[in-house]
């Protein structure tokens, strides 16, 4: 009887064994090659959806931040114009002082915005800072009567802010150019009736200079010589100006200064001084 050869068997056996184990291990190296691809496929979708959800949110922001960009400038600037604008439209001065005794004068002068109610409140000449004409809060203000002044004295002032938009007294710094400053008259009506002023001087005075000339203290009823000294003063900075000759004899007259802060300086302002021609 032949002896059984164990060994054959066994290798064969074993071979068998060996060949099914590599097979299943290629199967499951390839498997978990796949596998390993697509987890990494779904970690990078994963990836770009969080980045999409962080632009998403960021342009939200942006948007949210537009739109009340956009409230905030409507009520600082379009508001306010338009409710002046209707009051123009629909007032004359004696109804306007009718509705408020504070408001006492107009103000208009052609190719500007520049069409305004002017108040008077002596016992705190800057109330209307940041009111409006009817006394609510409101950034633009309304023209007001200087410190120790009033209308009908022969030198007044009246202060506006120089709104970014073009709006309250902005357009005063039309006058810097010479043929608008020669071709452009301020009508102001008052409650005597309406006058016309022709501006004789249009100066810009920093006040953040020490020496600066104060032109606000020569209001009211000046004299002579006071008057002479404000055209002297106010002069000496102007960039548009009449002749010396036409200055000299129009001491005599009511004058008006219209007065505006500027954004060349921290404290400029723009001062349009005009005499009475009607």
């Amino acid at each position: 009887m032949a002896e059984f050869d164990y060994s054959r068997q066994t290798n064969t056996q074993y071979g068998s064994n060996l060949g099914a184990s590599s097979v299943i291990h290629a199967s499951t190296s390839a498997s978990g090659s796949s596998d390993n691809d697509y987890q990494g496929r779904h970690i990078k979708k994963k990836k770009g959806g969080k980045g999409k959800i962080v632009l998403i949110i960021l342009i939200l922001i942006l948007v949210a931040a537009l739109i009340g960009l956009g409230i905030f400038l409507v009520n600082r600037y379009y508001i306010p114009q338009k409710a002046y604008e209707e009051i123009a439209k629909n007032y004359t001065l004696q109804q306007a002082h009718a509705e408020n005794e504070d408001c006492v004068a107009w103000v208009q002068i052609d190719d500007t915005l520049i069409d305004y109610p002017v108040m008077w409140t002596p016992d705190d000449f800057e109330y209307y800072l940041h009111r409006n004409f009817k006394k609510e809060d409101s950034y633009a203000g309304t023209p007001f009567f200087g410190l120790n002044c009033k209308a009908g004295d022969n030198s007044m002032l009246v202060h506006g802010h120089h709104m970014r938009v073009g709006t309250m007294f902005a357009n005063l710094e039309k006058f810097a150019d010479g043929e608008f400053f020669d071709n452009h008259l301020i009508s102001f009506e008052m409650l005597d009736g309406p006058h016309v002023f022709q501006p004789i001087i249009a100066s810009y005075v920093d006040l953040t200079n020490s020496s600066h000339f104060r032109y606000y203290d020569y209001v009211g009823n000046l004299s002579q010589k006071n008057k002479t000294e404000l055209f002297t003063k106010l002069g000496a900075t102007a960039v548009q100006s009449v002749s010396q000759e036409e200055l000299d004899a129009s001491v005599t007259t009511t004058t008006l200064m219209l007065s505006t802060c500027t954004y060349h300086t921290a404290e400029e302002r723009m001062v349009i001084l005009a005499k009475q021609i009607s």
